[in-house]
């Protein structure tokens, strides 16, 4: 049952009697958030390093779960959307009234009606989750899963999880670890393994059923995450070394717009998932190495050359990808004329390529060469296979 609660849509119909002002129905609490938690040896480590022990003005010391209270206070409560002080009260949230009545044959018949969503804005009491900020409220809200989290990995969304310059808000449960290794209750060297998980909601507004289950990990030690350094600490270092890398596999999604346009789809037919397939495939390709170099950083490292390290190693996942571009054309494609058309107007042509058509083999050594401009290395550190053109 604290599951149904947690994870359902919003496809009943009735709702339960609130105030005309309030709008929101809600889907449950952990399907409506971007869950994260730091995973431990076994489950008695994995409890403790996610028991946050702290206390603040959001928090009420009083554990009261629902079947501690009557049923006519909680229906109240939940009428006005007001979020739960406490952890115990809000694990265990309904997201609808249940009645369930048997007949005169003895049959059950089950009857639901919807609670208001809470207002989770600046709702700090839930540790484990990421935040985002609403530039129109003003307030930090929990973001549930987006189809972006399917193509992109966790490391791609880094200063989610991970403060990098004391702006933004910080899983509770990161805080919390950062806490236990200021007073050296978490050493040093410990891996920290944070998971993310969760259901992905399907398009439909009124349903907002779960359609895909997410699941990522990011590892990395415990004085590099809480780099102690007032300048270039490893986290900004990192986190710019993410986005630097999402430009260069943006570079690439801009090829790949042109390489559907070459084999003839459009945004009517199909052009998104022929793009969104091969994006997805150059983040895939770079899951394990990028998660391989995140383990191997350590306080003391060079930090430009650990940097440097990893755009090396994305510009050969890159590399290889550009040549797929061109390996997969036909020879009427490799030579065939790139011409304005739905998927690069004709304003955007001339400012990319000029008003000269150009061919496939053109178009990949521009994106190529754009690639290279975003992740720059040095000249000792190219692959072999790498060079200022793209033959084959």
């Amino acid at each position: 049952m604290i599951t149904y609660q947690n994870y359902s849509g919003v496809s009943d119909k009735t709702t339960v009697k609130r105030d005309s002002k309030i709008k929101s129905t809600a889907a449950g609490w952990l399907f409506s958030i971007h869950p994260v938690y730091i995973k431990g040896d076994d489950l008695f480590d994995t409890l403790m390093l996610n028991l946050t022990l702290t206390t603040d003005n959001h928090t009420s010391l009083i554990e009261r779960p629902v079947w501690e209270q009557s049923l006519q206070e909680y229906r109240d409560k939940r009428a006005t959307a007001m979020m739960p002080d406490n952890l115990a009260e809000l694990y265990t949230l309904w997201c609808r009234l249940l009645y369930l009545k048997r007949d005169e044959n003895g049959e059950l018949h089950l009857f639901a009606a919807k609670f208001p969503r809470p207002d989770s804005g600046n709702s700090f009491i839930e540790p484990m989750t990421t935040w985002k900020f609403s530039s129109k409220n003003k307030t930090y809200f929990a973001p549930a899963f987006s189809s972006d989290d399917l193509q992109k990995s966790m490391w791609a969304n880094f200063g989610e999880y991970i403060s990098t310059d004391g702006s933004g808000q910080t899983p509770g449960v990161v805080s919390w670890a950062k806490a236990l290794q200021k007073h050296q209750l978490l050493p040093r060297q410990k891996p920290i393994e944070l998971v993310t998980t969760g259901f992905l909601k399907d398009n439909n507004a009124s349903s907002q059923m779960p359609v895909y289950q997410v699941y990522d990990e990011l590892k990395l030690p415990a004085d590099v995450i809480f780099d102690p350094k007032m300048a270039h600490t490893w986290p900004e270092r990192i986190k710019d070394a993410v986005w630097t890398t999402r430009r260069a596999i943006g570079a690439y999604n801009s090829l790949a717009c042109v390489v559907g346009g070459f084999n003839g789809f459009t945004k009517r037919t199909g052009l998104s998932g022929f793009v969104d397939q091969r994006v997805k495939q150059v983040y895939t390709q770079m899951n394990v190495p990028f998660s391989d170099w995140l383990s191997s950083l350590k306080a003391d490292d060079d930090r430009d050359k650990k940097v440097q390290e990893w755009y090396r190693t994305a510009r050969q996942i890159l590399h290889q990808a550009c040549q797929e571009a061109l390996a997969s054309a036909s020879p009427e494609q490799f030579h065939k004329s790139l011409k304005p058309n739905d998927f690069l107007t004709a304003k955007a042509h001339t400012k990319v390529f000029g008003k000269e058509p150009k061919s496939l083999f053109e178009v990949v050594n521009y994106y190529w060469h754009t690639i290279k401009l975003i992740l720059p290395v040095a000249s000792n550190q190219k692959e072999d296979g790498e060079n200022d053109g793209n033959k084959q």
